[in-house]
């Protein structure tokens, strides 16, 4: 198998335009698109939509069939389903240097047809960083998989056909802007091949791995939307968005398709992957959190019963408080009643350090008329990696023979090295560096509860707990309650629960009833929210059978498992995804903080 990346340029006749939909300098209604670090931008969609748009206007695809084509382009999922039909060729945006612009400027106007003079108000200030008529390039990549040199060469040309056939590109070009007037095509390989090299023993197998990710570009991981034309991102790169672009890397490097998932009804892999196949579901990626560069401190969530008194005392952690209380003489304020300066001083506290977001605005094109449909803008708000990492850990604790969980370990390692990257993350489909190792990072160290009369558990990530067929609009404190005593009643050892600092929300929505579920009735799922605490009365309470139980992610109960399942095509919320991750802490002798 060969790792194929084309570096391609596109050579165009200035003028030339891509537009930003952020605002330009003053005065300038056409700015041109910039990336986050300023240079001049081809957005990699305006050049795959352009090279798809060109095949279907040729008669002859060059011994290609329409099929073969939406493979490696993707194609619109079918009507009714929620199925991607993603292709198979990776695209970056195509870059021009800023160092090769000015902040020179061109103007257009609009003719009034009746009075064949100028139109009032009707003067567009464009942005033209390159003198008209110069050459000017911009350079990208297309990256892709290929059993050989003979297919890898096959689709080289594919491309160079359908980027020839490509005459303008960009805004403006009814007026002579964007003439694409060559195309060069270099190709690089990579044999995947590689050596194993983890310093370990089949019988001292570690049952977890740090890992760290650095993504390469921008991505978008789409949290709950409120609205359908906006995608905003998550800054934490959840278990599940890991273990999804591992899989996809995966079959794909071994030419399956990558919606079927990692189980036993495709054909089996090759050798060298027979035991991390077999125990892909088992494996347990948490999410990974975000930290500076050159930081090794993984954050914490934020627990919802830390409190704020007067001003300049700090923040008090009140989970041992089991009835409403004053501090400082006036009722505690919890988060959300704090301002920017409190926040400051959690995150701070908590080691968060949050990477910056970009919006960036498309638009959906008519085919036929050749422009922007109307009414179809859609929106990402993206994340910029440069600055951070992230940070997290992988989980074998399933995997009970050493030997085995030995081999998959080493499986993972190969796997990881033949790939190169981690591939697919999020809407962009970046790519992110990945290393794998033991104590890489270590945890935020904050105070932890001193009450001997409870067992603290803090919630770091969302976990399914509840089953909201038996809570509705009329629900209130007490049913609520009963229902976390419920859940923490049936777990090993029996806890008790005495008290409580939570929040949940409604996760689902279409594409997931119809992404995940069976098209039937329609049941979201009831998430109680990272930063929930629970006290745990500690009499009469084993320990070790309550750590046991939830240090793998808090396990979900008969009455969840009922509804929404348990395995990832039908429940994304489950614990291997990283969901229900939480840190225990028991005051008194030998009792320390425990993850």
């Amino acid at each position: 198998m060969i790792d194929v990346t084309l570096t391609i340029t596109l050579t165009f006749r200035a003028p030339v335009l891509t537009k930003s939909t952020s605002a330009g300098g003053y005065g300038i209604d056409a700015s041109f698109a910039r990336d986050e670090n300023g240079d001049y931008l081809l957005p990699r969609s305006l050049v795959k939509g352009r090279l798809k748009q060109s095949f279907l206007e040729q008669e002859d695809l060059g011994g290609i069939s329409r099929n073969e084509w939406a493979e490696l382009m993707g194609d619109e999922a079918d009507p009714g389903s929620y199925r991607p039909n993603r292709g198979t060729l990776e695209f970056t945006n195509l870059i021009h240097p800023k160092s090769g612009g000015s902040e020179a400027k061109s103007y257009r106007i609009q003719i009034d047809d009746h009075r064949r003079a100028v139109m009032h108000n009707a003067l567009l200030v464009i942005d033209s960083p390159f003198a008209p008529g110069s050459p000017v390039d911009f350079t990208g990549k297309v990256r892709f998989f290929a059993v050989d040199r003979n297919e890898s060469k096959a689709k080289e040309r594919i491309l160079r056909r359908g980027l020839a056939f490509m005459t303008c590109l960009g805004a403006e070009k009814s007026v002579g802007f964007g003439e694409l007037t060559d195309v060069r095509i270099d190709p690089g390989e990579r044999e995947m091949t590689s050596t194993v090299n983890l310093n370990a023993v089949p019988n001292a197998a570690p049952l977890t791995l740090d890992f760290v990710i650095r993504p390469e570009s921008p991505f978008c991981l789409t949290k709950d939307q409120i609205a359908e034309n906006t995608f905003e991102s998550d800054k934490i790169i959840t278990g599940g968005a890991i273990k999804g672009c591992f899989a996809t890397s995966w079959l794909a490097f071994l030419g399956t398709d990558p919606a079927e998932g990692i189980n036993n009804t495709i054909d089996s892999p090759r050798a060298e992957y027979a035991d991390l196949w077999r125990n892909f579901e088992k494996i347990r990626f948490t999410h990974a959190m975000p930290a500076p560069a050159g930081s090794n401190t993984r954050p914490l969530a934020i627990p919802f019963s830390m409190a704020a008194g007067k001003k300049d005392t700090p923040l008090v952690d009140l989970a041992a408080v089991s009835e409403a209380c004053l501090l400082d003489g006036a009722a505690p304020a919890f988060q959300m009643d704090w301002k920017r300066e409190r926040w400051n001083e959690a995150e701070k506290l908590f080691a968060w350090d949050l990477p910056p977001t970009k919006l960036e605005v498309r638009n959906r094109h008519d085919r036929d008329r050749r422009k922007a449909m109307d009414e179809n803008l859609f929106a990402y708000q993206m994340v910029i990696p440069d600055g951070h990492k992230w940070l997290g850990r992988i989980d074998f604790g399933d995997i009970e023979d050493d030997s085995e969980r030995f081999r998959t370990i080493q499986q993972l390692n190969h796997l990881i090295e033949c790939l190169g990257t981690l591939r697919f993350l999020g809407k962009t489909k970046a790519r992110a560096d990945i290393k794998l190792g033991s104590g890489i990072f270590r945890d935020a160290e904050v105070a932890a509860p001193s009450d001997e009369r409870f067992v603290f558990v803090y919630l770091q990530t969302p976990a399914l707990m509840l089953d909201p067929s038996n809570l509705d609009e009329f629900s209130g404190a007490e049913e609520l309650s009963e229902a976390y005593r419920n859940y923490w009643s049936e777990l090993p050892g029996k806890p008790e629960l005495s008290h409580y600092f939570a929040r949940q929300r409604l996760a689902g929505g279409e594409y997931v009833w119809k992404r995940f579920g069976d098209g039937g009735k329609y049941m979201p799922f009831l998430l109680t929210e990272a930063g929930s605490v629970f006290a745990l009365k500690k009499d009469g309470l084993d320990l070790g059978e309550l750590t046991k139980a939830v240090s793998r992610g808090l396990p979900l109960d008969k009455s969840v498992r009922g509804r929404h399942g348990i395995d990832w095509k039908s429940n994304p919320y489950i614990p291997e995804n990283g969901y229900g991750e939480v840190r225990v802490y028991a005051a008194g002798p030998g009792k320390g903080g425990m993850q």
